[in-house]
């Protein structure tokens, strides 16, 4: 917490904000794996927070997309499946802007991950809902990046997401 002070007495540039929205992410994600739903979500919404203090958002959009899919996933945890996909749709909002600058192949990447771990948060919540199309597709997608990226364990959660929806409807056949 002593590094997010300090960082707040520096000049706001990008770099400080992104720190401080990196800072409070991880603390919001420790204390969601322990279970600490309000401390998690006070942090993600303090990360939040930071990254509006950037005059040029687009600078911010990968760490403003992973804190509001931190949100989504506080909010799915606490059962309020509405909330979940509205934070989600738009942490990907802000991760598809960023995919469309362009910039990096690095970045690109990173970005790619963060949009296909909120489809599967997206997915879920749409589950959920009841929305077993919606659903499908955001897990699909999120299937096809995690595929395109090589990672295997979100690949995994895609797929696992898919079969939920496909028990969800009793429709064993996909």
């Amino acid at each position: 917490m002593r590094a997010v002070e300090l960082l707040k007495l520096d000049r706001q540039t990008r770099e400080t904000v992104t720190r401080q929205a990196g800072i409070r992410s991880s603390l919001g994600n420790l204390y969601r794996q322990v279970g600490d739903l309000a401390q998690a979500r006070q942090h993600y919404e303090e990360g939040l927070q930071a990254t509006q203090a950037v005059r040029d958002p687009r600078r911010t959009l990968v760490a403003t997309g992973n804190l509001l899919r931190g949100l989504a996933a506080v909010a799915f945890a606490q059962g309020d499946y509405q909330t979940a996909l509205q934070r989600g749709v738009e942490a990907v909002g802000a991760l598809e802007e960023r995919l469309r600058s362009g910039r990096g192949d690095r970045a690109r990447e990173n970005a790619r991950r963060h949009l296909a771990l909120t489809l599967v948060i997206v997915g879920n919540a749409h589950r959920e809902l009841g929305n077993a199309a919606d659903a499908r597709a955001a897990l699909q997608r999120a299937r096809e990046i995690a595929r395109d990226l090589g990672l295997e364990d979100l690949e995994a959660q895609s797929i696992a997401g898919l079969a939920r929806v496909e028990l969800a409807n009793k429709d064993l056949s996909q």
